[in-house]
């Protein structure tokens, strides 16, 4: 709806300042503000930001539910945009010292500052949509460029404030139920910025204080997406900062983070890896996290991290390729990403499975990958070997023994007449050829089973009428 026309005064903001209302904030009708008098928002926000009155918590809240509708941003969008500078505002009073910190209902609480992000998420709806059409009508410097380009330099700074502020998550006490949640927005927030960002100057890459609020705020963020946009800018950002040693000092941040967080991110991964609504583009950004975490050879931290039998990353990566099998989907997309994944975190499961898909499917491709991470893995368990004589009483390794015999057994067992196949006959000789290879520098004996291969192993897993074993302690 757009405003009515004001005089200088009717609106309910002059007979504030003239004493008419005995500055009694509280017979002020918030509702008629954001409908009827929009370009007195923007003074209104400003005297009762900077004279704490609690009242503005009422207002912002009206401002919100007025902004999630696309007609009334139509009609007063230019009043927010050029007159209020709702985007500046809002911006400046987050990134205010003192947002975020005491009880969630006191002036600058969680709750104010929660609710000044959902405004601010709804501006930026709106300031996208206007941007993307002024640049889709090569208008190079318009209003909304400007604005734009305005907003973007308070970025870094967005970034050091939801971080020095992540401790918010943890504590919901005093929390309303239906109160917006602070990792959801922040992060929210925080990819509109980084895809105007990309948009705006493409060549340069994004801070590496986004990429880690990214992987923090997913972490404990639930999303209708479930995460995809999120993974896909992370993504990005550490491809982009690849050359530059972003990706690498991200990685060595991250493990160097404390347990709880690392233990709460790796389920975080398990629990995306099994959730068959995780498809596609976000499936894969998830394997690649996975891969990317575990690039880390030597004292990386994940590996001593010990998950709820059944939550495994290995268990987790096993029940995605399950799903994805059962729905018939291609997996090479996917198994393009399990080189990254080192042996520290007992991949020689997934290796397996990609071996025994090959086999059945007859696929070279699937073979070939394979074959190059099973002698990945043999020069990387015979690496270790070396330099700790006790492997062998590792689990890593009574795990391989136990994961070699039974997938020899399942590679002999795939169904005689599709080796009247050509292909597929030729791939599992091949497949047998390189995974008694692998046994053999292992010094797995084919015809000496172990009594006790069985420990490591569970009952059949039964999952939308697919059934492995699956190594759950992996």
């Amino acid at each position: 709806m757009a405003h009515k026309s004001l005089t200088s005064s009717s609106t309910q903001l002059d007979r504030f300042l003239r004493g008419e209302t005995s500055y009694d904030l509280s017979s002020i009708l918030w509702e008629r503000v954001v409908s009827e008098e929009v370009p007195t928002i923007g003074k209104w926000i400003v005297y009762m930001h900077r004279n704490e009155r609690m009242e503005i918590h009422r207002l912002v809240k009206e401002l919100y539910t007025a902004l999630s509708d696309p007609e009334y941003m139509v009609s007063n969008w230019k009043i927010y945009r050029d007159d209020i500078h709702l985007t500046r505002l809002c911006m400046d009073i987050v990134l205010e010292p003192g947002m975020f910190l005491g009880e969630p209902h006191t002036f600058k609480g969680v709750f104010y500052g929660c609710m000044m992000l959902s405004v601010l998420k709804n501006v930026l709806m709106t300031l996208r949509a206007h941007y993307e059409l002024e640049r889709k009508l090569l208008v190079p410097d318009g209003p909304n460029t400007a604005c734009v380009k305005d907003l973007l330099v308070s970025m870094e700074r967005y970034c050091i404030i939801i971080w020095n502020h992540r401790h918010v998550i943890h504590d919901r006490s005093g929390w309303p139920e239906d109160g917006p949640m602070f990792e959801s927005q922040a992060l929210w927030v925080l990819n509109a910025l980084i895809y105007l960002d990309d948009i705006t100057w493409p060549t340069i890459p994004t801070t590496i204080h986004a990429a880690h609020c990214l992987l923090y705020f997913w972490t404990y963020a639930t999303s209708h997406d479930k995460g995809a946009i999120t993974l896909g800018n992370l993504g990005k950002i550490l491809k982009d900062g690849e050359s530059i040693g972003l990706k690498r000092d991200f990685v060595e941040t991250v493990l160097r983070s404390d347990e709880k967080f690392l233990r709460d991110l790796m389920l975080k991964l398990s629990t995306s890896l099994r959730d068959d609504r995780v498809t596609g583009s976000v499936a894969t950004n998830v394997l690649h996290l996975c891969a990317t975490l575990g690039s880390v050879k030597k004292s990386n931290p994940l590996v001593s991290i010990k998950l709820p039998e059944g939550t495994g990353l290995v268990f987790a990566v096993y029940t995605m390729l399950n799903m994805y099998e059962a729905k018939g989907t291609n997996q090479v997309y996917l198994n393009s990403q399990l080189d990254k994944y080192k042996a520290e975190l007992g991949f020689i499961a997934v290796i397996h499975r990609v071996l025994l898909c090959a086999v059945r499917e007859g696929r070279t491709d699937q073979l070939h990958i394979a074959t190059i991470l099973l002698e990945n893995w043999r020069k990387n368990t015979q690496y270790r070997d070396k330099q700790r004589g006790t492997f062998r009483e590792t689990a890593l390794y009574r795990a391989s023994v136990s994961i070699w015999y039974d997938g020899l057994d399942a590679i002999l067992g795939v169904q005689a007449e599709r080796n009247r196949n050509p292909v597929c006959a030729e791939v599992k000789k091949a497949a047998l050829w390189a995974w008694r290879a692998f046994g053999s520098n292992m010094n797995f004996s084919e015809t000496k089973r172990p009594a006790d291969k069985t420990v490591f192993r569970i009952p059949v897993l039964t999952y939308r009428r697919i059934s492995v074993n699956v190594p759950r302690k992996c």
